[in-house]
């Protein structure tokens, strides 16, 4: 207690109030107000988001962002089962996986692909501009995954399956580069104000993408009557993600944001097309749906290991 609250008791004067006990510490008084204005503000920015003139980019966005992390994800964790050796099998010992040399340096190969891949979509975003520079690399990347829905593993060298590894190479490549984009992207479509609650929504509903892409990449591959399945889905989501982001407003390259609601232009006619495809409920339908199917899967399966 400081010394000067102290002082007027021992003269005998306890009605005596130090002024700085009526005082609050700065902040203190006005917190529940605080809270209360940041709730009201998220309410606001929700509401605002999915405002007619916004509505439409969000729900674009955010199913951009969970299509580009469930394939990201999805193809990290598909590496783990691909055979880049032809007639290796992998072996459970005590709950783990245990790879085959040759599969460890095929996964140290494709994962290295995310450094030009970083620098592709740098070019890419420069020359293309941002709505290009996603659907190029997602309709790529639906086209290096035929050889492997054909099966087409290529010539083998030294045990390891050449086109497999070329495959897997070209997808982190291509999936990395339109990642990158979204974060350029996503932001330049909501005006100052709700800037960065609009970009958090989105890569709030990417970790979803990110929590599902599992059940496709290994409960897929061992439950489902076709080996190649998680490349199917793979490839099919990516070209419905490429062509959707089409629909987006226009880019907003060498332009000056938006910074207010008020600002933002008229929803485009393209987007009104396809607004009885992917509005609200049917998305939320499509969310339910997925994490009802993941749960099932996960009870009773191994994710890891069969």
């Amino acid at each position: 207690m400081p010394e000067g609250q102290l002082q007027p008791l021992p003269g005998g004067n306890s009605s005596t109030k130090f002024k700085g006990t009526e005082e609050h510490p700065q902040g203190v008084r006005g917190l529940p107000h605080k809270l209360a204005s940041s709730a009201s503000n998220v309410w606001l920015a929700m509401t605002q988001i999915l405002g007619p003139r916004l509505r439409m980019t969000t729900l674009t966005l955010v199913f951009t962002w969970m299509v580009a992390a469930f394939v990201y994800y999805g193809l990290v964790t598909l590496l783990t089962h691909v055979d880049f050796v032809k007639g290796a099998s992998k072996q459970c010992i005590d709950g783990k996986l245990v790879l085959p040399h040759a599969d460890l340096v095929g996964i140290l190969i494709t994962s290295s692909a995310e450094v030009p891949g970083l620098l592709f979509s740098l070019v890419m975003v420069a020359y293309l501009g941002r709505k290009l520079a996603f659907a190029v690399p997602m309709a790529a990347l639906a086209v290096v995954l035929i050889p492997l829905l054909a099966g087409a593993t290529g010539p083998v060298v030294g045990g390891v399956q050449v086109g497999v590894v070329v495959c897997m190479y070209l997808a982190r490549f291509f999936i990395y580069s339109s990642f990158n984009i979204l974060w350029a992207m996503s932001p330049e479509y909501y005006p100052t104000s709700i800037r960065n609650f609009g970009l958090g929504v989105s890569n709030a509903f990417s970790r979803i993408g990110g929590l599902l892409s599992p059940f496709a990449s290994v409960n897929a591959r061992q439950d489902a009557a076709w080996h190649h399945a998680p490349e199917a889905i793979f490839a099919a989501l990516s070209l419905v993600a490429g062509a959707i982001v089409l629909v987006l407003p226009p880019d907003k390259k060498g332009k000056a944001l938006d910074d207010c609601v008020e600002e933002v232009e008229q929803v485009p006619e393209m987007q009104c097309k396809v607004s009885s495809v992917i509005h609200a409920p049917r998305m939320c339908m499509c969310m339910c749906m997925m994490v009802v199917h993941a749960q099932r899967c996960l009870t009773g399966s191994q994710l890891w290991c069969s």
